[in-house]
C-alpha cells in the first residue's frame, strides 16, 4: 500500500466525518454511498487489504459521534466503508482474473 493514498484515506475520511457533524446535515444516505464509493475505489486500485481502506475512512465518524454524542448508531458507517471496499476489490482481482485468462 502506498502511503500517500493512506494518508489520503485518512484525510477523506476526517472530511467525512466533519460533513456528518455539521447541525443542518441531514443527507445521511448520499454520505454512506459516499463512503462506499471512496472505499471502492481505492481498493480497487490497492486491493491486497480493503479492511484498511474501510478502516481509514469509514472510523472518523463513528469515533466522532462517540465523542460528542455518546451514541453508537453511526458504527454502520464502518459496514457501509467494508462493503465498498470489498466490492472495489473484488472487482479488481475479477478483472485482473479475465485479463491473465484471455493472455
Amino acid at each position: 500500500m502506498k502511503a500517500p493514498f493512506f494518508i489520503l484515506a485518512i484525510d477523506i475520511g476526517h472530511v467525512f466525518a466533519f460533513v456528518d457533524s455539521q447541525p443542518n446535515f441531514d443527507d445521511a444516505g448520499i454520505l454512506a454511498f459516499s463512503i462506499a464509493i471512496v472505499c471502492a475505489i481505492l481498493a480497487f486500485i490497492y486491493p491486497r487489504r480493503p479492511w484498511l481502506w474501510a478502516l481509514a475512512i469509514g472510523i472518523w465518524i463513528p469515533i466522532q459521534s462517540l465523542i460528542h454524542n455518546g451514541g453508537a448508531g453511526s458504527l454502520i458507517a464502518i459496514a457501509f466503508a467494508l462493503v465498498g471496499a470489498y466490492l472495489g476489490s473484488l472487482a479488481r482481482k475479477s478483472l485482473g482474473g479475465a485479463n491473465q485468462s484471455t493472455s
